[in-house]
């Protein structure tokens, strides 16, 4: 089963945070009780995205999607590389696939992350370089990651 290209980040929040996953004592999933310092039957189990670079699923994707931006701003594409592991395991949680860099090109600094991991960007030494850049571009998280809840 894929994700359709109407499922949202938020939804993959709500949706993993409403299941009932049948081994949790009470209503709501084993890692929100958890977190929130209640006594829990198990230590809970999640996965972050890299995970998932074994599956075969998740290689078939990069195919489809070969760059790390275009899974990680697609959310349609994240939201089915968040579940993959989900999906496979059973586990009680998956962190959300996304990177830390996300916000920068709002700030008007592109950047690459090579498949080895690698990142690749113009790096900004001054003050004077910054604002060059900035004359460019204005700060519009909306227009400029519209892929952002």
């Amino acid at each position: 089963m894929t994700i359709s290209s109407w499922v949202s980040p938020l939804l993959l929040v709500a949706l993993l945070t409403t299941i009932d996953y049948g081994n949790s004592v009470g209503n709501e999933p084993l890692l929100i009780r958890a977190a929130r310092g209640e006594p829990v039957e198990r230590a809970p189990v999640w996965m972050m995205r890299q995970a998932g670079r074994h599956m075969y699923a998740y290689r078939s994707l990069c195919q489809r999607f070969p760059t790390f931006r275009e899974r990680s701003e697609t959310p349609a594409v994240a939201a089915e590389v968040s579940l993959q592991p989900w999906r496979a395991y059973g586990v009680d949680g998956v962190i959300l696939f996304s990177d830390i860099l996300t916000p920068l090109p709002a700030m008007g600094l592109d950047f690459n992350v090579t498949e080895g991991g690698q990142i690749e960007i113009d790096p900004v030494t001054t003050r004077d370089n910054f604002e060059r850049r900035m004359l460019n571009t204005s700060f519009d998280p909306a227009k400029k990651l519209p892929f952002v809840a």
